[in-house]
């Protein structure tokens, strides 16, 4: 529908998921900045299943099946967050997990008002 609706020219990146109550997702990453999964103390990027779309009217999507078990994050992201710049020095996609890595073990606490 995206490719029939819009010029050749135009293309989207995007991370489509379908989360169930057990815990499992199911990620459809079209060319989009890798997910990266919070899992044990590690940061694991996720790649694309497939290429952005809109690129070709006929592409084909795997899913991706992971476990959000207690504990696990899944952290999306858009190219706002790594191509900001101060000085012309991007915040990166290494900065980024390097942030999370250390992040790993804090404990968050949730108080609701």
């Amino acid at each position: 529908m995206f490719c029939e609706s819009t010029l050749s020219t135009h293309y989207a990146t995007m991370v489509f998921g379908k989360a169930k109550l057990d815990g499992k997702v199911e990620l459809c990453i079209a060319g989009h900045n890798p997910p990266l999964l919070l899992k044990d103390g590690e940061v694991i990027p996720l790649n694309a299943t497939g290429i952005p779309v809109g690129l070709f009217c006929q592409s084909e999507y795997e899913l991706l099946n992971i476990d959000l078990s207690k504990g696990n994050s899944l952290i999306l992201y858009t190219d706002g967050l790594t191509e900001a710049s101060i000085n012309e020095i991007e915040y990166g996609e290494d900065r980024l997990r390097k942030l999370l890595q250390k992040s790993t073990n804090l404990r968050l606490r949730i108080y609701s008002i």
